[in-house]
């Protein structure tokens, strides 16, 4: 068995892998709400800040 197949650390690290029956068991029981409508708006706030600071930097370099 490679090192990829057993997942560089016999099954923790980046390339770990789950059983396709794990998944399927999860996909049965739907998805949860996990962000609310203040953390979308927070992230979608900062999302507009940080560009707009980024093209600012990015137009007094030019």
């Amino acid at each position: 068995m490679s090192d990829v197949q057993r997942g560089l650390g016999g099954g923790s690290g980046v390339f770990r892998r789950k059983p396709i029956e794990q998944i399927e068991d999860r996909a049965e029981a739907g998805l949860r709400r996990s962000l609310g409508l203040w953390q979308l708006t927070a992230i979608g706030v900062g999302g507009i800040i940080g560009a707009g600071i980024f093209s600012l930097a990015g137009s007094v370099a030019h």
